[in-house]
């Protein structure tokens, strides 16, 4: 149950339900049985819709379906949220992640629901987006339940904690840090329990071992007594049910207490998740070897609007370079452009990419998933060469198992898988150059952890779009790049200390 004025962090693994959970809340989704029962109006922030993200649907045209007054969602846009020259005609398609995140934020703050469920709301958003953020929550006056992976972002905003495990809802008092404790608390005495319930079944067990020596025992006994002519045959009878009425009591006794300890181990027993694994291969390649360039280069959108201009980068075999800058900057369309990946784009200048090196890009918005189209299918688009058997393997290695999961269309997918989807279809064959556009978004740590590895033993060039400080310092980021008033600079060095590098980053953002 979700109380008045509550703040919920929902935290649990993908695909563990958290999305279901909140959609049958606000009562997108009908829960198979059982009942909801709600009082006033919610609100609910996809975390991603897939078809949303690439639909033709203009900004008016889709507001306008939303709020009668749908003006009212822009000005809210431009003074709560700094987006001062969108251009309502523009598709949705056209808008970045992080625009998007927000355009959903201004239609909740409009709409001033009762209860709002925002679906991992900081993926997209830049660090002065998230501080923006963290203040509308703190002045939003109703009930909110919050899925994300980000435990300072939960630190923040919440004050109740609801984990899904093993297909069932825990609540825990306080915000992340505090369900961290409890947890590690709970998991402790579980092991703690759990090798006490091991000693107490191997030491029934002995028992059981020293009960069946001693029943063996008094059955040789029993034999000799029966060839004794000195007792009558009651005396014989007495003593052999005597023992036999012990040894049974002995024997029910202790298969109780086995089974008793039996249970407590698998009560005890801890839940080991299951991990992506991420296998990257890269063509034969020398460091320093130049597999990208751009020089004076100027990227404009189809209306004239300049992103970029004077961009001076090179990206050469070996190379770890980190791309950021406030929303709207033009991160994305910047790394379009130089790997010539929209026709929506205007280039000039001079870019290069090395003809024999293998790219692959991986956008946030996903764009390499088709959502009408099955996993399996969706593999075999990007990855003709591979065997049906080759592809099984590869979905199994992020943890699509069975032949439902593979068989099902991609649209109904949650955004952490989703994510795992199309990093099987990238990392499926060699890449000299991995492009990747806020790749932690939508994905749980576990996940996190598998890309990270995979990523730290890649031997080839990464360019990554990413405001995940965390994520960067731990994959060796050894470039910084900032898009900032259509200028792009390369930072000098890159601080090791995480907490100086993202005061860095600030600073820039800031200027």
């Amino acid at each position: 149950s979700l109380g008045s004025k509550e703040r919920v962090g929902l935290v649990g693994p993908n695909g563990s339900g958290k999305s279901s959970l909140m959609k049958i809340m606000a009562g997108l989704v009908q829960p198979t049985s059982g009942e909801v029962i709600r009082s006033g109006q919610s609100y609910y922030v996809p975390q991603l819709d897939l078809p949303l993200f690439k639909s033709d649907m203009s900004i008016l045209e889709y507001l306008s379906s939303i709020h009668d007054e749908w003006w009212d969602i822009t000005d809210l846009l431009e003074r709560k949220f700094g987006i001062h020259d969108i251009n309502i005609e523009q598709t949705l398609a056209t808008l970045s992640g992080g625009e998007l995140i927000k355009l959903h934020l201004a239609i909740a703050l409009t709409l001033n629901p009762e209860v709002l469920f925002l679906d991992e709301p900081t993926n997209h958003l830049d660090l002065p987006s998230i501080e923006m953020l963290i203040e509308f929550l703190y002045e939003y006056e109703g009930s909110f339940v919050v899925v994300s992976h980000d435990p300072f972002f939960l630190d923040q905003v919440t004050n109740t904690t609801w984990e899904i495990e093993d297909k069932k809802a825990n609540r825990f008092g306080g915000n992340y840090s505090d369900y961290r404790e409890q947890k590690a608390a709970i998991l402790e005495g579980r092991a703690r329990q759990h090798e006490a319930a091991k000693k107490e079944l191997d030491k029934t067990k002995k028992a059981i071992q020293r009960e069946q020596e001693r029943a063996g025992k008094s059955r040789r006994t029993g034999k000799a007594l029966k060839g004794d002519r000195s007792m009558s045959a009651v005396e014989k009878g007495f003593f052999k049910n005597k023992a036999s009425a012990t040894a049974g009591r002995n024997k029910a006794k202790l298969d109780e207490s086995a089974e008793d300890a039996k249970e407590k181990i698998q009560a005890t027993k801890a839940t080991h998740r299951r991990k992506a694994h991420v296998a990257l291969e890269t063509e034969s390649g020398s460091r320093g070897r130049t597999l990208a360039r751009t020089n004076k280069f100027k990227v404009e959108l189809q209306d004239g609007r300049t992103l970029v201009e004077n961009a001076e980068m090179t990206i050469s075999y070996g190379d770890r370079i980190v791309l950021t800058g406030r929303n709207g900057a033009g991160k994305t369309m910047f790394v379009k452009a130089l790997l010539g990946e929209s026709a929506s784009l205007k280039a000039e200048g001079e870019s290069y990419l090395a003809p024999d090196s293998k790219v692959v890009y991986l956008s946030q918005k996903y764009e390499i998933v088709d959502p009408d189209l099955s996993l399996v299918e969706n593999m075999q688009k990007t990855n003709r060469d591979l065997s049906y058997e080759q592809i099984r393997k590869l979905l199994g290695n992020f943890l699509f198992f069975n032949q439902e999961d593979i068989n099902k269309k991609a649209s109904v997918l949650s955004g952490g898988e989703v994510a795992r989807l199309a990093f099987a279809m990238i990392t499926a064959g060699p890449v000299d150059l991995l492009v990747l556009d806020e790749p932690t978004n939508n994905l749980d740590i576990d996940t996190v952890d598998s890309i990270v590895n995979a990523l730290e033993d890649f031997p080839g060039a990464i360019i990554t779009i990413s405001h995940n400080i965390d994520f960067l310092s731990r994959i060796g980021v050894e470039q910084a790049y900032v898009i900032n008033d259509r200028k792009l600079k390369r930072l000098g060095t890159i601080p090791e200390n995480e907490e100086e590098f993202y005061d860095e980053l600030m600073s820039e953002l800031e200027s």
